[in-house]
């Protein structure tokens, strides 16, 4: 399923994300989240479903398995630090 993003200040990363990788619509404004509403609704309707047109590759790295691995590295790092410190 594609995203819905809101909220943030100024120029979003989330919004960069979803447009790089194709996963989703960031909308500012309650105009804008009513616009793509109506917009995924429309295409449910004569569709039966909305299309998602994501970019596989480029959303791997954000499963829960990549991210968790990121961060058990990050955690290991932080631990490896302490230990020379300690030592």
């Amino acid at each position: 399923r594609p995203i819905l993003a809101t909220g943030g200040f100024g120029k979003d990363v989330m919004a960069e994300l979803l447009s790089e990788r194709n996963s989703g619509v960031y909308a500012k404004t309650t105009k804008e989240i009513r616009n793509v509403l109506l917009k995924w609704y429309k295409e449910y309707k004569q569709n039966g479903k909305i299309e998602y047109k994501g970019i596989n590759e480029a959303i791997k790295n954000y499963n829960y398995q990549e991210t968790t691995k990121k961060f058990v590295e990050i955690l290991d790092s932080i631990n490896h630090e302490i230990d020379e410190v300690a030592l």
